[in-house]
């Protein structure tokens, strides 16, 4: 597959809670393609997300803080592609980070769980975690509330997505989300670190029930 191309653009966007403190934010998306790549316009900052490289790459001919300001976005568009080929991507993870899961459903309501401590190498594969759902669905009766364990595969939850989509909050640009399946699910990554040796230290997955 050839490189990642993206154009951006902001606007005011309502967004909730999960994806940024503000009730309305602007928000900078990238919307990826696999058409060829056209040459930026200014000459001072090279920006590459590539699909290829095992670790995220960047590019700049200059330390101006002007030039750094795209590093985690071009972080996350590099992790996008790779995500999008089935590709691994424990490079782009902290030594240990945080996973968070949740899932909404009109009928059962929320399942949430957290693993503390993961190390990078359990992203690409699957691993057990303990979930606690509120059996709070406001399509159905209400349930006791239950607790079980889990198999996530962040590879086989990816594999049906239609589209991976980058967005960049403005009012925190360490904190950013992937966007797919329809308007449901997303992947949200908390960023540490200097821009050249950014790292994801926390890993949400979401999905909402659109209903």
């Amino acid at each position: 597959m050839g490189k990642a191309c993206f154009r951006t653009r902001k606007w005011p966007q309502a967004i909730g809670t999960s994806f940024a403190q503000a009730p309305r934010a602007l928000v900078l998306t990238v919307a990826l393609s696999l058409a060829a790549c056209h040459e930026p316009q200014t000459t001072n900052t090279v920006t590459t997300a590539t699909t290829g490289s095992d670790t995220p790459t960047s590019q700049t001919d200059n330390a101006e803080p002007v030039a750094q300001a795209n590093a985690p976005l071009v972080f996350l568009t590099d992790l996008s592609g790779r995500l999008e080929n089935g590709q691994a991507v424990s490079a782009f993870m902290a030594p240990e980070f945080t996973f968070v899961y949740h899932v909404d459903n009109r009928c059962d309501g929320n399942t949430d769980g957290v693993l503390d401590a993961l190390p990078a190498s359990r992203v690409d594969g699957p691993f057990r975690l303990e979930v606690t759902n509120d059996g709070d669905g406001w399509a159905c009766e209400r349930k006791p509330v239950s607790k079980f364990e889990i198999t996530f595969d962040l590879q086989k939850v990816l594999a049906d997505w239609d589209r991976f989509e980058v967005y960049q909050h403005e009012n925190d640009p360490y904190r950013e989300s992937i966007e797919g399946r329809g308007v449901s699910d997303y992947l949200v990554v908390q960023l540490a670190g200097e821009e050249d040796e950014l790292r994801i230290d926390r890993l949400e997955y979401r999905s909402e029930d659109p209903g």
